[in-house]
Formats: structure tokens, sequence, C-alpha cells
């Protein structure tokens, strides 16, 4: 190897280094903050910043009609972001020291915008771990009147909203949590990148969601419209849930879905993930797979029609609920299961019932059966 090569192949290897002695040194701080919290110990007690607050109040910012759209733009680093309602727009937020917070409203556009700013490089090589952790149990606090149309643009911070009604909501997050508890709102928009979401009893007129390298877990909510679910390299969990209609669009994701019921139509695509369904019922069901899995136990459905290639289908249809007018099963390399019987060729069935089953499979296993 040639001299300046040698060079150059010496300083990428100590600046590696030295990258991951920082990571290490930061990761053992964090880990030690959690072994004292274990042990019961207040932590925060030795954060020796001072957090004042803060409030700013729609007079403050010059918003002038309580009823309008609501647009925020947080750029604040980890904080936490809560929403709630009230009378009328209000921010309370924190500050301390080593961050600078600069807060704005542009009338034109009627957007809020936030930006904490703090010297991170600073705050990284700061021997002492504990001085900025009391953020942790703080939030800047968005009070908006409820009704409002909320749209909240976001990079790092959890988002969180609980018992709290919008108009319409819309959310787009980086790599921040959001999870909304209790929330009622006409037509939702979720868009994420590596964050998780989470619903708990909230009641939506439609649902939107989006999300790359993240999970989607909902219990308990109910769409009264359509609701689209895009995930890319996620899980999506849903339980107890009612919706209009459903849409599941994954890519490397797996669906588990629990107790999830719709008077319409369930639309799946699945590549190289898994799609289970548990004691659901549906109108329809209809779905494409590659090389994917789908799984279903006591499902209550009335048209089931599925394409499928390099894949698998375990099919568990509830007993009172088929009464079959045909099953139809074809395809190319590929093994048919019904009736604790095995056909190569395909398989077709016509009775007087009023349900319909229809699987189009290459290079697949298809299995139908009563549960």
């Amino acid at each position: 190897m040639k001299k300046p090569e040698a060079k150059k192949m010496k300083k990428i290897l100590r600046n590696n280094l030295i990258i991951l002695g920082v990571l290490m040194f930061i990761g053992g701080g964090i880990a030690a903050a959690f072994s004292f919290a274990a042990l019961g110990w207040d932590v925060f007690a030795l954060d020796t910043r001072v957090y004042t607050a803060q409030t700013l109040t729609a007079t403050d910012l010059g918003i002038t009609d309580p009823a309008a759209p609501v647009k925020i733009d947080a750029d604040i680093g980890n904080w936490t972001i809560r929403i709630q309602n009230g009378d009328a727009f209000r921010l309370d937020y924190y500050t301390t020291e080593g961050v600078e917070v600069v807060c704005g409203y542009d009338a034109a556009s009627g957007k809020v915008s936030v930006t904490a700013k703090e010297d991170w490089v600073k705050f990284a090589f700061n021997l002492d771990w504990f001085n900025g952790i009391g953020r942790l149990r703080r939030a800047y606090v968005f009070t908006v009147p409820a009704g409002t149309d909320l749209t909240l643009e976001n990079d790092n911070s959890p988002i969180e909203a609980s018992d709290a009604v919008f108009g319409s909501l819309k959310i787009e997050s980086g790599d921040g949590s959001v999870k909304l508890n209790n929330v009622k709102a006409g037509e939702v928009n979720i868009r994420g990148k590596n964050g998780g979401l989470k619903l708990d009893g909230c009641e939506f007129g439609s649902l939107d969601v989006q999300t790359g390298n993240g999970s989607v877990k909902t219990d308990g909510t109910s769409v009264a419209g359509g609701a689209v679910l895009r995930l890319h390299n996620g899980s999506l969990k849903l339980n107890g849930c009612e919706f209009g209609s459903l849409q599941f669009h994954g890519n490397n994701a797996s669906l588990l879905a629990e107790n999830v019921t719709s008077p319409g139509t369930f639309h799946f695509n699945a590549d190289n993930g898994s799609v289970k369904l548990y004691s659901c019922a549906f109108s329809s069901v209809v779905g494409n797979v590659s090389d994917a899995s789908v799984i279903t136990e006591n499902l209550d459905v009335g048209t089931f029609k599925i394409n499928c290639s390099d894949g698998s289908l375990k099919i568990g249809i509830r007993a009172d609920k088929a009464d079959f007018k045909s099953i139809e099963a074809r395809g190319s390399d590929a093994v048919f299961k019904f009736g604790g019987e095995r056909y190569r060729s395909g398989y077709k069935y016509s009775g007087g019932g009023d349900k319909v089953f229809e699987a189009e499979a290459r290079d697949t296993s298809v299995e139908l059966k009563l549960s």
C-alpha cells in the first residue's frame, strides 16, 4: 500500500475510533441514568439546570381569529410535544441553559413556528450527563380550541394528545413517536419516517397513515369511513377496532388483526410480510400477496378473493358462517387442501349458500378449513 493511502486509512480509522468512543461514552451515561432510576433514585434531582416556564398566547403571537386552522412547525429537538384543547391558542414551554427558543407567527400562512436551538456538540461532550435530562418530564404544550383543524410538522419530538377534539388532524413526524388517546377528529392524516404510532380509543371520520421503519398499534379505535394504512419495514397491530372499510399496504411489513370488524371491504397488498386475522368480520376480503403468508382463524366474511405467489395461505372460516355458494381455487405449482383432502390441479365446489371463496395461486400452498 502506498504511503499516502496508508496515511488516509489511518486517519479514517482514527476518526472512526473517536466517534465510537463518543457514542460509547454517551451510551454509558444513558445506561447509568436508567440504572439509577431502577434503584429508585431520583436522577432528575441531579440535573442542575434551571427550567423556567414560559407562556405565549394568541395575542402575543398576533393570532386574531380563534376559529382559524392552526399550523404548527416545531423544531425543538427531543422535547415532548403535548396537544390539548382550551379556549384559545396558547403555547406553554420551558427555557433553560444552553437552549434558545424562537417563536413566530405568519399570518399569511397561519403557521406558528417554534424552534429550540441547542449546541448539541457542547452537550455531547459535557461530562455532567444529568444536566438536561429534566426535559424528559417536561413538555411543550400547545393548546387549541376544540374542533380546530390542526396541522403539526415535527422531526424528532414525541407527540402526544389525549381527550382532545379536532376538526381535522394532520401530523408529519420524522423519528419521533405519535400517541393519540381518546382523540376525536374528522379527517386524520399521519406521516412518519422511523417513529411508532399508537392509537387508543380514538374516533375518526377517516384515517390515512404512512410510516417507514416504525410500528403502528391501534386499540379500540373506530373509523366511520375508510382507513388506509401503508407500512414499510414495520408492523401493524389492530385490536378491537371498527372501520367503514380498511386497506393495508405492506412492504416487508406484518399485520396482526384481532376482533376487527367492517361492514365494507378489507383490501390488502402484502409483499415479503405476513397477514394474520383472528376473529375478524368483513363483508369482503380482497388480497394480493407475494412472498408472504396469510393466516386467518374464526373469520366471518361474505366474499374472500386472493391472488398469491410464493407464499402460503391458511384460511380458517367460522363454521357457523361457512355456508358457501362457491369455492374455486386454481393456479400453477400449487397445493390445495380442502376438507382434509389435497388437490394438485385446483378445486371447485358449488353449494346453496351465499359465501364465496376464490384463490389464484402460484408456487403456493392453499388451505381452507372451518374453525
